[in-house]
């Protein structure tokens, strides 16, 4: 940016600090322009230029004016995502608008950290049809619970949520408080239940309720009704109904009245957040202190550190005990409109002697005192993002000139890197160091391969974007919004410009979907082509982009992964086709590659079989390329061309030297070894299938060369995909939960709960384990699979209430039926139970089967019967059983009913 441009953006910063919406003529551009003694011209062209950046906000009213956005965001407490704005009305209504929404909850520290998920499940709690779930609230004394409640029926009464008239209501539980009173009323008084008018009644500290207490009040919520203590009439609960609890909710309340909470929300102790996270807490409490009293409040460094790592008792509330008796003691004693809180003034056990020698210095010296009120927290994240913004800004500034980015200036990058490891040093961000080490194991070889490197930091910086990209906080999805289009463009030109390094980055982020499980999206692709380009020379590269293509599910893959490895580069791309793929579509496939990396002279595309002929038509219209295809690939041809290539030589001596040295030969195997494979499915989806196989995965005693996988019921009752896969693989066993899979190979999840069958599930594995680590996989499986860990591992709904609802219906139904389902039949009931509520709750059930009409007409009665003994379930989740769902059902229990 140049020196000029940065003058008035500076002077613009400092314009906006002092904006009060009344005196608007220093905002336009004849006001900047005499102000910093240039054109008017110019000073037009960099504040429109700063505009489109999305560094001021422009309004185009007349006359124009210009704001710095960064400046309002932090002086109105809003986030901006518009750049250009009618009137200066619509930009105080826009700042009303977000200043409205921002005073409830995303006043709360950690909002969109660590109570993120409390946040949500309260928000489904609140929006859920009727009075919405009840919710359980637990975790130690003084984490914020009660704050909680309080910013949420805020947020509920902002977006319409309760009735105008609606209340939230508390009751503080002591030993002796009857809570049923409070809630019903008197003779002489109303009850809580009828003056909330539809808002919350949140009950405080429900592990000091008598037993008593806690039984009426699950008879209440479970109900949802009560009579009147007055009238005796029958009333309709029309509220909702929190409650919390100091420690874990399983051992401190009824179990019954744990069973009518669904929701379970759980916030943890302050040493246990983030680093920031702690430090906001110290100085929002400050700044609050510094208000009431009308003084500027300082905080000495070592003092604020104390603060932040000192273990509560009672958590946050301490620390306000603490800070508010604090100030009072400060503020009797001194007359001055400041009060200055070192290291000496907190007790003894918060600090260390060398911070309390830190804080004496000689009469007369000031400490290095923090004013809390103009002091903003340290945020990473903040940091972290204004910094790659400032790069995309960069790298936009450039291209717009013509003048493509090489990154020579490499100083907005090492800031970048050096945050990441002063982060690091910070506080111990575990989470990311140890996905950084995943990160580096998976990914350094593939790097390698393309001849590029990467140090350490850069390891980091993926670890971290890959989890804010899972994560998806407000603040990085607001980010990410406002940077997309400078994203989209960083990644266009280094895949037109560095197609090496573009196809690169996306095999790590598809070998880190597949081994870390980790979706990559656009921010990550920049973050990983930045790091790419700064540590290695793209110039260098070579001019050939060569590809193989074959047809087969991985053919081109194999035999380029074979390749490369033995060229010790990575010099061939793969294009795996169908096997119906035609030569016309063929033709069009490698034009699209072709078009694609325009910026190679030379390309190389071997294909395996069909006639050229119709292919060097279709590409006679590609100018500048030098585009070189020759079909019967194999892998000594590939090899063969591939250090031709690492040799410099020409396209046309390439070609030449490869056809003259082509010669067919073969040799054939038999019984070549196939590796061994686990197939794991599910009725129930996909999803189910995952997570019935990382149970099986952390079952096993030791990392095996084995491939593990789930696949839907579809595609294992595929005859061609089976006989593809057995090509491919030595099938050990199928598993999961189905009746449709008739392999010999398939074992059943029952059966595995049942002990069955485990002779013949641990002889398939006996080759990777000792006698002592195949006992200990023997432990692992009757762990792992037992009834309870199935379904509070398969479901994410709370496993002990909803396996008791099941298990009652189940009862019910076998009463109704008059038969006694067998052992294997019922724990594949329970868990075939446990899976439909599951569906059911999140609005996913199963709406198609075959022979649905016959299925209606000749089992009304089982229908009507399932439908009684599934009642209970159906009204305590608020959920209805559709007909596709029963019929499932009664394949299950057909057998059975037969006998």
């Amino acid at each position: 940016m140049s020196t000029t441009k940065n003058e008035i953006l500076s002077y613009v910063e400092e314009l906006t600090q002092s904006l009060d919406f009344h005196n608007m003529d220093c905002f336009t551009s004849n006001s900047i322009c005499e102000e910093m003694s240039i054109s008017r011209s110019l000073a037009s062209q960099y504040l429109n230029d700063l505009n489109r950046e999305g560094i001021l906000v422009k309004i185009t009213s007349r006359p124009v004016y210009f704001l710095d956005r960064r400046t309002l965001e932090d002086k109105f407490h809003v986030s901006l995502t518009e750049d250009y704005f009618l009137g200066l009305d619509d930009l105080i209504e826009t700042i009303q608008e977000e200043s409205e929404i921002k005073r409830n909850y995303q006043k709360l520290v950690g909002y969109d950290t660590f109570l993120k998920q409390p946040i949500n499940q309260i928000k489904a709690a609140l929006k859920f049809p009727g009075i919405g779930l009840p919710v359980i609230l637990h975790g130690n004394a003084g984490v914020g619970k009660t704050r909680l409640i309080r910013e949420m029926f805020i947020y509920g009464a902002d977006n319409g949520l309760f009735s105008k008239d609606a209340k939230l209501l508390e009751i503080k539980v002591a030993k002796d408080t009857d809570v049923l009173s409070q809630l019903v009323g008197t003779e002489s008084a109303k009850g809580y239940l009828e003056k909330v008018n539809g808002g919350i009644i949140f009950i405080r500290n429900c592990q000091n309720m008598s037993l008593e207490n806690q039984q009426q009040l699950s008879r209440i919520v479970e109900k949802g009704f009560y009579f009147d203590a007055k009238t005796c009439v029958k009333n309709e609960v029309k509220c909702h109904i929190f409650i919390s609890v100091d420690g874990n909710y399983k051992t401190l309340i009824d179990g019954d009245l744990a069973q009518c909470f669904p929701v379970v929300c759980e916030l943890p102790d302050f040493h246990l957040l983030d680093y920031e996270e702690r430090e906001l807490f110290v100085i929002q409490i400050l700044q609050d202190k510094a208000l009431k009293l009308r003084k500027k409040i300082f905080l000495s460094k070592n003092a604020l550190q104390a603060l932040i790592n000192q273990k509560y008792n009672r958590n946050i509330d301490d620390l306000n005990n603490i800070l508010t008796d604090l100030c009072a003691l400060l503020n009797a004693r001194s007359d001055e409109d400041r009060l200055i809180i070192d290291a000496t003034e907190l007790p003894l056990n918060y600090v260390r002697l060398n911070d309390l020698e830190n804080n004496c210095l000689p009469k007369g010296e000031e400490l290095n005192l923090i004013d809390v009120s103009a002091y903003t927290p340290c945020n990473k994240n903040h940091r972290i993002l204004d910094i790659l913004s400032s790069l995309l800004i960069q790298f936009s500034n450039k291209q717009l000139h013509g003048d493509f980015p090489t990154l020579q200036n490499k100083q907005l990058f090492l800031d970048l890197a050096s945050c990441f490891n002063s982060c690091l040093k910070v506080d111990s961000l575990t989470e990311i160091e140890t996905l950084s080490t995943n990160v580096q194991r998976v990914i350094t070889n593939l790097v390698k391969s393309y001849g590029y490197t990467m140090p350490y930091v850069s390891y980091n910086m993926i670890a971290y974007f890959l989890i804010n990209s899972k994560d998806k906080s407000d603040m990085y999805v607001e980010w990410e919004g406002k940077n997309r289009y400078k994203i989209e463009t960083l990644i266009s030109y280094y895949q037109m410009n560095y197609p090496a390094a573009h196809l690169l980055t996306e095999k790590i982020i598809k070998l880190l979907e597949v081994t870390l499980d980790f979706r990559g999206d656009d921010v990550l692709r920049s973050i990983l082509l930045l790091n790419l380009n700064m540590y290695n020379n793209f110039d260098n590269a070579s001019p050939f982009l060569c590809f193989i293509v074959a047809h087969g599910d991985s053919t081109a893959s194999s035999m380029a992964n074979a390749v490369n490895t033995l060229l010790g580069s990575s010099i061939f791309e793969a294009l795996d086709l169908s096997l119906n793929y035609s030569t016309l579509e063929l033709m069009d496939e490698i034009k699209n590659i072709v078009l694609q990396y325009m910026i190679k002279t030379d390309i190389l595309i071997l294909v395996d079989m069909g006639s050229l002929e119709g292919i060097n038509d279709s590409l006679k219209d590609i100018p500048n390329k030098n585009i070189g295809l020759i079909n019967n690939v194999s892998t000594k041809l590939a090899l063969d061309i591939g250090y031709m290539v690492k040799e410099g030589l020409s396209i046309e001596k390439i070609l030449k030297t490869s056809v003259e040295h082509s010669k067919s030969s073969y040799t054939l195997y038999k019984n070549m070894s196939k590796k061994n494979l686990i197939i794991f499915v599910s009725d129930n989806g996909i999803s189910m299938a995952n997570r019935m196989k990382q149970l099986f995965v952390n079952s096993l005693p030791k990392n095996i060369m084995l491939e593990i996988e789930s696949f839907t019921v579809d595609n294992v009752m595929s005859e061609d995909f089976m006989s593809n896969i057995e090509n491919e693989y030595n099938l050990l066993f199928i598993s999961g939960m189905t009746n449709k899979v008739t392999s010999e190979k398939y074992i059943s999840l029952e059966n595995i709960l049942n002990t069955k069958n485990l002779d013949y599930l641990l002889s398939g594995l006996s080759q990777y384990f000792s006698n002592d680590e195949t006992q200990t996989l023997l432990d692992n499986l009757l762990h792992n699979f037992s009834l309870e860990n199935i379904i509070a591992n398969l479901s994410i709904l709370d496993g002990r209430i909803l396996f008791k609802y099941v298990e009652n219906a189940v009862n019910d139904l076998q009463c109704e039926l008059n038969v006694k389902f067998s052992r294997n039949n019922l724990v594949g009931l329970y868990i075939h139970l446990c899976c439909m509520v599951e569906r059911l709750v999140t609005k996913e059930p199963i709406t198609n089967k075959e022979d649905l009409d016959e299925f209606i007409v000749k089992h009304k009665d089982f229908i009507d019967i399932a439908r009684k003994s599934m009642k209970k379930t159906c009204d305590h989740y608020g959920i209805q059983i559709e007909i596709a769902e029963i019929a499932y059902l009664f394949d299950f229990v057909r057998e059975d009913i037969v006998k």
